[in-house]
């Protein structure tokens, strides 16, 4: 059956059962609605055609049996509705690559709408099966890049799995992932590739011991939030965390330190402390970064009594090398003079004369 080229805005009412329609071409009629249970009697249905309308979800047809579909150029078309059909393994999509629908960008501040390949939404749904073992793998957003396609990014939630190391490779775009309870000891798999997009880590309650190896990582750059409460940091490099540039008018950036009991030191109530107490708009738990040797917050570490046992120590020094310089200037201008004294006048000064020769003399004579 074939109706195509008319103006038939809604479809109403439905067939007979045991309809023998098999091949239903309704393309290019403008069609915005189909009656929920217009086509579910077609038992026999193979083709459905229902290109170039302007439908905003796909209607309801025989539950099972393979049927080739074509939903090609319905510009109003959800995506909510079309992953219903996804989900259907004996639905072939005709005219896939010409498929699209339209999801919700999340924007807050107003509502918008972009185009989705259905392409696109099988191959997430394709990664949300296909997840790292043990994980779950969900769509987090959209990515808008100027001039491609829009793509969902990946959510992973690895939390509480026995994890031993940080998962590699994380699926194509993955944008945050979780991997908290675990007992995970190092950050040096966030220097693989596949971390690239990634902007999000949770990693509380692990075993994690330093945050070095984030050093040069693109995610060092471009993270917006990087938890790590509860682990077994012992050093903060302070030069490290330096690098990170958080912005006053962007709060959005996070990063977590809380429950972690640092061996403090002069470096620690110097330059950590002061650099923590700038920054805790972006580090909400700085109250909860504690010494392990001290008992104590860092920020309320005493620089003067942390750092007093270095100075006192350096002063030392630099008197015992000031010393040094003065006998060493004084012992060459005594030498001098002995020198030119015997140069004019021939005889040593005291107390040159009174030292007794040396075997090493003779070399002087």
């Amino acid at each position: 059956m074939t109706i195509t080229d008319g103006k038939i805005k809604r479809v109403a009412g439905e067939f007979a059962k045991h309809s023998v329609v098999s091949c239903l071409n309704l393309s290019s009629n403008g069609i915005h609605k189909f009656e929920r249970r217009s086509l579910v009697n077609l038992f026999n249905l193979s083709f459905l055609d229902l290109s170039q309308n302007n439908l905003s979800e796909v209607p309801s047809f025989k539950m099972e049996g393979a049927v080739k579909l074509d939903i090609s150029a319905n510009p109003s078309l959800m995506c909510a509705s079309v992953e219903q059909t996804l989900n259907r393994s004996d639905i072939l999509f005709k005219n896939e690559n010409l498929t699209a629908c339209l999801e919700p960008a999340g924007f807050h501040w107003f509502n918008t709408t972009e185009s989705i390949k259905v392409s696109e939404l099988k191959r997430i749904q394709q990664l949300e099966k296909d997840c790292f073992k043990n994980c779950t793998c969900e769509r987090y957003g959209l990515e808008l890049i100027i001039g491609k396609p829009s793509t969902f990014s990946i959510k992973m939630n690895c939390s509480g799995v026995k994890l031993l190391s940080l998962p590699v490779p994380l699926p194509e775009r993955t944008r945050s992932l979780d991997v908290t309870n675990n007992n995970i000891t190092s950050l040096k798999e966030l220097s693989d590739v596949s971390y690239q997009y990634l902007s999000y880590l949770y990693a509380d309650n692990n075993q994690i011991m330093s945050i070095s190896l984030l050093e040069g990582t693109k995610f060092m750059n471009n993270f917006e939030t990087l938890s790590l409460r509860n682990n077994k940091i012992k050093t903060i490099e302070t030069y490290l965390l330096s690098n990170i540039k958080f912005y006053r008018t962007d709060s959005t950036r996070r990063l977590n330190l809380g429950q972690n009991k640092l061996m403090c030191d002069c470096s620690t109530a110097r330059d950590f402390k002061v650099w923590l107490l700038t920054k805790t708009e972006h580090i909400r738990d700085y109250r909860d970064i504690e010494c392990e040797n001290t008992n104590i917050r860092v920020i309320n570490l005493d620089q003067n009594e942390m750092c007093q046992v270095q100075q006192d120590w350096t002063y030392h020094v630099y008197y015992v090398i000031a010393a040094e310089v003065f006998l060493l200037v004084g012992l060459i201008t005594k030498v001098s003079y002995d020198y030119w004294v015997f140069k004019t006048a021939g005889y040593l000064p005291w107390p040159a004369s009174k030292m007794p020769k040396l075997p090493c003399d003779w070399l002087c004579e």
